[in-house]
């Protein structure tokens, strides 16, 4: 990192990018609740954004190399590192809220059983499969249910599901801990 490039600080910068994040994420969230239309284009841009951040966190995982080298190449222009440990979690965890939430929306109870238009209910459904993608199963093994919603029990909604807990579970719990680790020693 040059002289001339101040670094910026990582609470403020990733503070403001969730922030941009909620920015997007609540009128999104208001059309595809309210237009039939809306929620398909809602669900495009989810799936799209969902896919774009597990693969990503599926390579830095799997080439701790690559991941080292991102964050040198982000350093040395001055950012903080805040995408790794903050941005690309609350991406792909706001992708996959939204995705579920539009293939709701758009094929009922053939995707998800249990439902309903409740925000509440979609975030107790986003922390039953952070608890079972974070802690291994656990939930599931011990029949702990946070959520009245399920994935329907057809090939995609649960082939969606799997994808955001093996990502959540494997990939994105090694990118953030690489990127403490590495940001630390700095």
């Amino acid at each position: 990192m040059s002289a001339a490039t101040p670094r910026k600080s990582l609470l403020y910068e990733s503070l403001l990018g969730v922030a941009g994040l909620f920015i997007l994420a609540i009128p999104a969230w208001w059309v595809a609740r309210s237009f039939d239309v809306g929620a398909k284009l809602v669900f495009a841009g989810a799936l799209v954004v969902f896919v774009m951040m597990s693969g990503t966190a599926i390579v830095f995982a799997l080439s701790t190399a690559a991941l080292e080298s991102d964050l040198k190449k982000d350093i040395s222009k001055g950012d903080t590192g805040d995408f790794h440990l903050v941005g690309l979690p609350i991406l792909l965890i706001a992708s996959f809220l939204l995705a579920s939430f539009t293939m709701w929306r758009i094929w009922g109870a053939k995707a998800f059983t249990g439902a309903s238009l409740s925000v509440n209910d979609w975030l107790l459904y986003l922390l039953d499969n952070l608890v079972r993608s974070v802690l291994f199963d656990v939930a599931e093994t011990f029949y702990l249910d946070i959520s009245p919603i399920d994935q329907a029990h057809s090939f995609w909604p649960c082939a969606f599901v799997f994808l955001f807990r093996t990502v959540t579970s494997v990939g994105v719990i090694k990118v953030v801990l690489t990127t403490w680790v590495h940001l630390r020693r700095k």
